[in-house]
């Protein structure tokens, strides 16, 4: 019976490693029972994808901006659950400098403690990642996401060392478990709010008119037209509505 399964398995092997690899453009022939061959193999079990390319903060510099600006905004307004997310980093960085029974990998949120970086930083860092996610760039997987939320979390502090594969995959899946919901709401409304800029925007593109009026009387001259734009909302409000 042992014989059989053994042998089994070193077949299924040998029509595996007979095929191509999976990943897009690799010409190389799958690794043992691996959809991949072997380096595509080692991408995707360490990174989450076997198309990965290396993320640096650079990449995703603006959707952090546009993240921070929503954080701040929703935070000052008292969002509950930005609160719950801010309160819910800053238990793991304590029980990181406590080293906490059950701590979820106590020496990495030490050395992010050590190096300065708060709740805030933590959960603006994250919207960021998965704003590049969710414009389509860079990250192609909800599998890569969450493996990149705490790839990217651990080198928030410098000189972090190599991590594990096992670590970006356990964390990543309780980053996204626990705030994954917030992270999408956030996204949706940096997207929102770059709608709002853009249209703003468009309105310096609306045709002007070149052609006088019937009557030169009904110019404006440019000196009163200075005066109306540099007296608007300097009104004194009146009744309590300020017209």
């Amino acid at each position: 019976m042992k014989k059989d399964r053994r042998q089994e398995l070193i077949d299924n092997i040998a029509n595996n490693t007979a095929k191509p690899c999976s990943a897009r453009g690799c010409t190389q022939m799958r690794s043992r029972l691996s959809g991949y061959c072997k380096y595509h193999s080692n991408i995707n079990n360490r990174f989450g994808h076997p198309l990965h390319k290396d993320i640096r903060r650079n990449h995703y510099a603006s959707e952090r901006k546009e993240a921070e600006w929503v954080v701040q905004l929703n935070h000052q307004r008292g969002h509950a659950g930005i609160k719950m997310a801010l309160s819910y980093f800053k238990r793991l960085l304590e029980d990181g400098v406590n080293n906490s029974c059950g701590a979820l990998y106590p020496d990495h949120f030490n050395r992010l403690i050590e190096y300065g970086v708060t709740p805030v930083d933590l959960l603006v860092e994250l919207c960021g990642v998965h704003l590049l996610y969710h414009r389509g760039k860079r990250i192609y997987s909800l599998r890569h996401l969450r493996y990149m939320l705490a790839f990217r979390l651990l080198r928030m502090a410098p000189n972090c060392g190599f991590t594990h594969a096992s670590t970006h995959k356990a964390l990543g899946e309780a980053l996204y478990g626990r705030i994954g919901i917030l992270l999408v709401q956030i996204s949706h409304a940096c997207d929102r709010k770059a709608k709002q800029d853009s249209d703003e925007l468009s309105s310096f593109y609306q045709p002007l008119e070149v052609s006088p009026p019937a009557s030169d009387s009904a110019l404006i001259p440019m000196k009163l037209m200075n005066r109306c734009i540099n007296d608007i909302g300097k009104e004194t409000p009146r009744d309590g509505i300020t017209e």
